[in-house]
């Protein structure tokens, strides 16, 4: 079940990227209907950034939110992608 055994810490960020871009496509749609779809790929292409990925986790981080596996995992992969989740 760890990911840490199975893939490089690349392709655990990689499928996390991916995951974490279609969370939010689906909010960006919910609470942007009256968006265009440029604007919410705009929207989204910010939000999911290396940059903005690493300031939301270390945002969770502080709130207790993953477990102590789930914040190794998550840190395993950004280490291994160059800050990103």
């Amino acid at each position: 079940k760890d990911p840490r055994r199975r893939c490089a810490p690349a392709s655990v960020a990689y499928v996390g990227d991916s995951v974490y871009e279609m969370h939010c496509r689906t909010v960006m749609c919910n609470h942007g209907a009256k968006l265009t779809p440029a604007s919410l790929h705009e929207q989204t292409q910010r939000l999911v950034t290396a940059e903005a990925q690493a300031s939301a986790l270390r945002a969770i981080e502080g709130m207790s939110w993953l477990t102590p596996d789930e914040n190794d995992v998550a840190r395993w992969g950004a280490n291994g992608s160059g800050g990103a989740l």
